[in-house]
């Protein structure tokens, strides 16, 4: 398992496993409460807070297609320049445009993108979990309509995000 970029125990993953891409604690907190609520054990939720981390579950560990589902918040913190190509920080600026805090940038969202464009296999087990949905442009959530996009602000997210998750369905 990899947290906070440190490796630990080496657990494999399996079809039941959920990946979290979250930088914020308390909200990796509760997406892990919500998913032991349902019968996940710890052994069985992983947690990355930066896209390096992610990347190693999802492409470098073996077994990473068989997770179940991959969480990610569309905010996530890095030196943008580094992780990002330029066609890749041009589109970085202009989903990030409507973005009330121009301190904020949609990268999680850039990520997703790179990620399902290799994998298309994934396309139906992400689940966007971000404070930002509501200001993610209409015509890129039409293209990743499979995705289901959850705005953790609201009241009644934990609740959507069990039932998604205990019914087997995101839809």
């Amino acid at each position: 398992m990899i947290e906070n970029n440190k490796k630990t125990e080496e657990t494999p993953v399996s079809a039941s496993n959920v990946i979290i891409l979250e930088d914020t604690f308390h909200v990796a907190n509760s997406a892990k409460s919500t998913l032991t609520i349902l019968g996940y054990s710890d052994k069985q939720i992983f947690s990355a807070k930066t896209f390096g981390s992610a990347s190693y579950f999802l492409e470098e560990k073996p077994g990473w297609k068989s997770f179940k589902y991959l969480i990610v918040d569309l905010n996530i913190p890095c030196k943008y320049e580094d992780y990002f190509n330029k066609d890749e920080l041009r589109e970085l600026d202009r989903v990030s445009q409507n973005v009330h805090s121009k301190d904020i940038k949609l990268s999680g969202w850039i990520w997703l993108k790179r990620l399902v464009r290799k994998h298309e296999e994934l396309r139906n087990r992400i689940i966007v979990l971000s404070a930002y949905v509501n200001e993610l442009p209409e015509d890129e959530k039409n293209q990743y309509r499979e995705f289901l996009f959850l705005d953790k602000t609201e009241a009644d997210t934990v609740q959507k995000l069990k039932f998604a998750l205990r019914n087997n369905n995101k839809s």
